[in-house]
């Protein structure tokens, strides 16, 4: 059995009050898994969870892959520092750069970083290439990008686990789908969850889901029975991963004004531009609960304000 502590987190929740609500008849309140830890913040604190604790158990590193502005190596990083697991991080991009904030701050916390060519960036997820690795650094366990494993998944479905408010629908924005696999395995009967898809074409997300829902209980069947209690929300990408236009910037602002909460422009942003999108196009009834999941990751700014010259919060 795995005996080291790992803190116990339950998140706030806020309920947000907007004109748009009362007029549309319906509550919204966000779950706040951005407070849980400064640096593992949102579900990054949640599929790291599992992760490390194997990792620590088997006297491992930890193996991972990202972007150059990755969320889960960010967290992955402060994790492997703050529970004494050495982290090694495969970069996407032959301008890895290490100046930049992202991957500054991984190597500050011990993060091992190799940058390596989108084309073997490609082969991250094919066994002789994973075996290869195993040649060129000390012993790991493999955590795939954004934590999407069985530990990963594990961890999510966690996250509702001491909520206390009732809700009928959950939203929250989706990378790899593994969080919304979580999340589904603990819904209740009455309750749906809506997935919004950070990408371009995020229908394929739906056959990830399956996947990972297949993968962890171990049966295609029992995972089909999941099948009609998510749907994914495709339309609000801007573009597609790390695009923003003007439209979302300005609602990430007026948002943080209103409510005091600030949101990323890769996940969070979206994910809340669609919703009060959905509530304002009548996609509710009227008495629909929702809880929407802060997933956290505001340092993902730093790169979008790199690229764009906006000012959004990163912290």
């Amino acid at each position: 059995a795995i005996t080291m502590h790992w803190p116990e987190h339950t998140s706030a929740v806020q309920e947000l009050i907007d004109p748009l609500f009362t007029e549309k008849k319906v509550r919204v309140s966000v779950l706040r898994e951005d407070l849980v830890h400064p640096e593992i913040s949102g579900n990054k604190w949640r599929k790291l969870k599992y992760n490390i604790l194997l990792a620590k158990q088997k006297k491992l590193s930890i193996l991972s892959f990202g972007g150059p502005f990755s969320n889960h190596l960010a967290a992955l990083a402060a994790a492997g520092k703050a529970f004494g697991v050495h982290t090694i991080g495969l970069v996407r991009g032959e301008e890895a750069d290490l100046k930049n904030p992202t991957l500054k701050k991984a190597h500050e916390n011990g993060m091992q970083i190799v940058p390596i060519s989108r084309n073997e960036y490609n082969n991250k997820t094919e066994q002789n290439y994973l075996d290869e690795l195993k040649l060129c650094f000390t012993p790991f366990h493999l955590v795939p990008e954004g934590g999407s494993n069985f530990e990963g998944i594990n961890g999510c479905t966690e996250i509702l686990k001491n909520i206390q408010t009732d809700f009928d629908t959950v939203a929250l924005a989706c990378g790899t789908g593994s969080t919304l696999a979580g999340l589904v395995l603990s819904l209740k009967a009455h309750q749906k969850a809506i997935g919004f898809p950070a990408i371009k074409g995020g229908e394929y997300l739906k056959d990830e889901i399956q996947k990972h829902l297949s993968w962890y209980l171990m049966s295609e069947q029992t995972a089909s029975e999941y099948q009609n209690d998510y749907s994914l929300q495709c339309n609000y990408h801007f573009g597609g991963f790390g695009k923003m236009n003007d439209d979302l910037h300005q609602f990430i602002l007026q948002f943080q004004q209103k409510h005091a909460i600030a949101l990323d422009g890769l996940y969070t942003g979206k994910m809340f531009f669609g919703l009060y999108d959905m509530i304002q196009n009548n996609a509710f009834s009227g008495g629909t609960r929702i809880l929407a999941i802060h997933t956290g990751g505001l340092q993902g700014n730093a790169g979008l304000n790199n690229r764009y010259g906006y000012r959004l919060s990163v912290g």
